[in-house]
């Protein structure tokens, strides 16, 4: 059984919606001192891709969870989305300070 265009379309608005709110979250966080930068700020490459690679990191926890081989992971789909979504919001915040005004 196949999705449609339409639940395709919905599907991804709402991935997008996720990432966006994640991406406002990290700017709130900073704004509150939380967080002392995050990839849209003027930091190095390897710094921003350590960060990446952190989060990365974090997927790969959650799904060895899932898979029952680590015991240090939530075991739900709900945590690996969390944690997917905040891997591409990364990912969107270092893509936002590549692009030329």
């Amino acid at each position: 059984m196949g999705y449609t265009t339409t639940t395709i379309e919905v599907r991804r608005r709402y991935a997008i919606n996720l990432i966006e709110l994640e991406r406002q979250h990290q700017e709130s966080h900073k704004a509150a001192g939380r967080f002392r930068y995050t990839c849209a700020d003027n930091l190095s490459p390897a710094l921003k891709f350590a960060i990446l690679t952190e989060e990365i990191g974090e997927v790969a926890r959650e799904l060895l969870s899932i898979e029952g081989l680590v015991t240090d992971g939530d075991q739900s789909w709900q945590a690996l989305r969390k944690e997917l979504v905040q891997v591409a919001a990364i990912s969107l915040a270092w893509l936002e300070s590549l692009v030329e005004e």
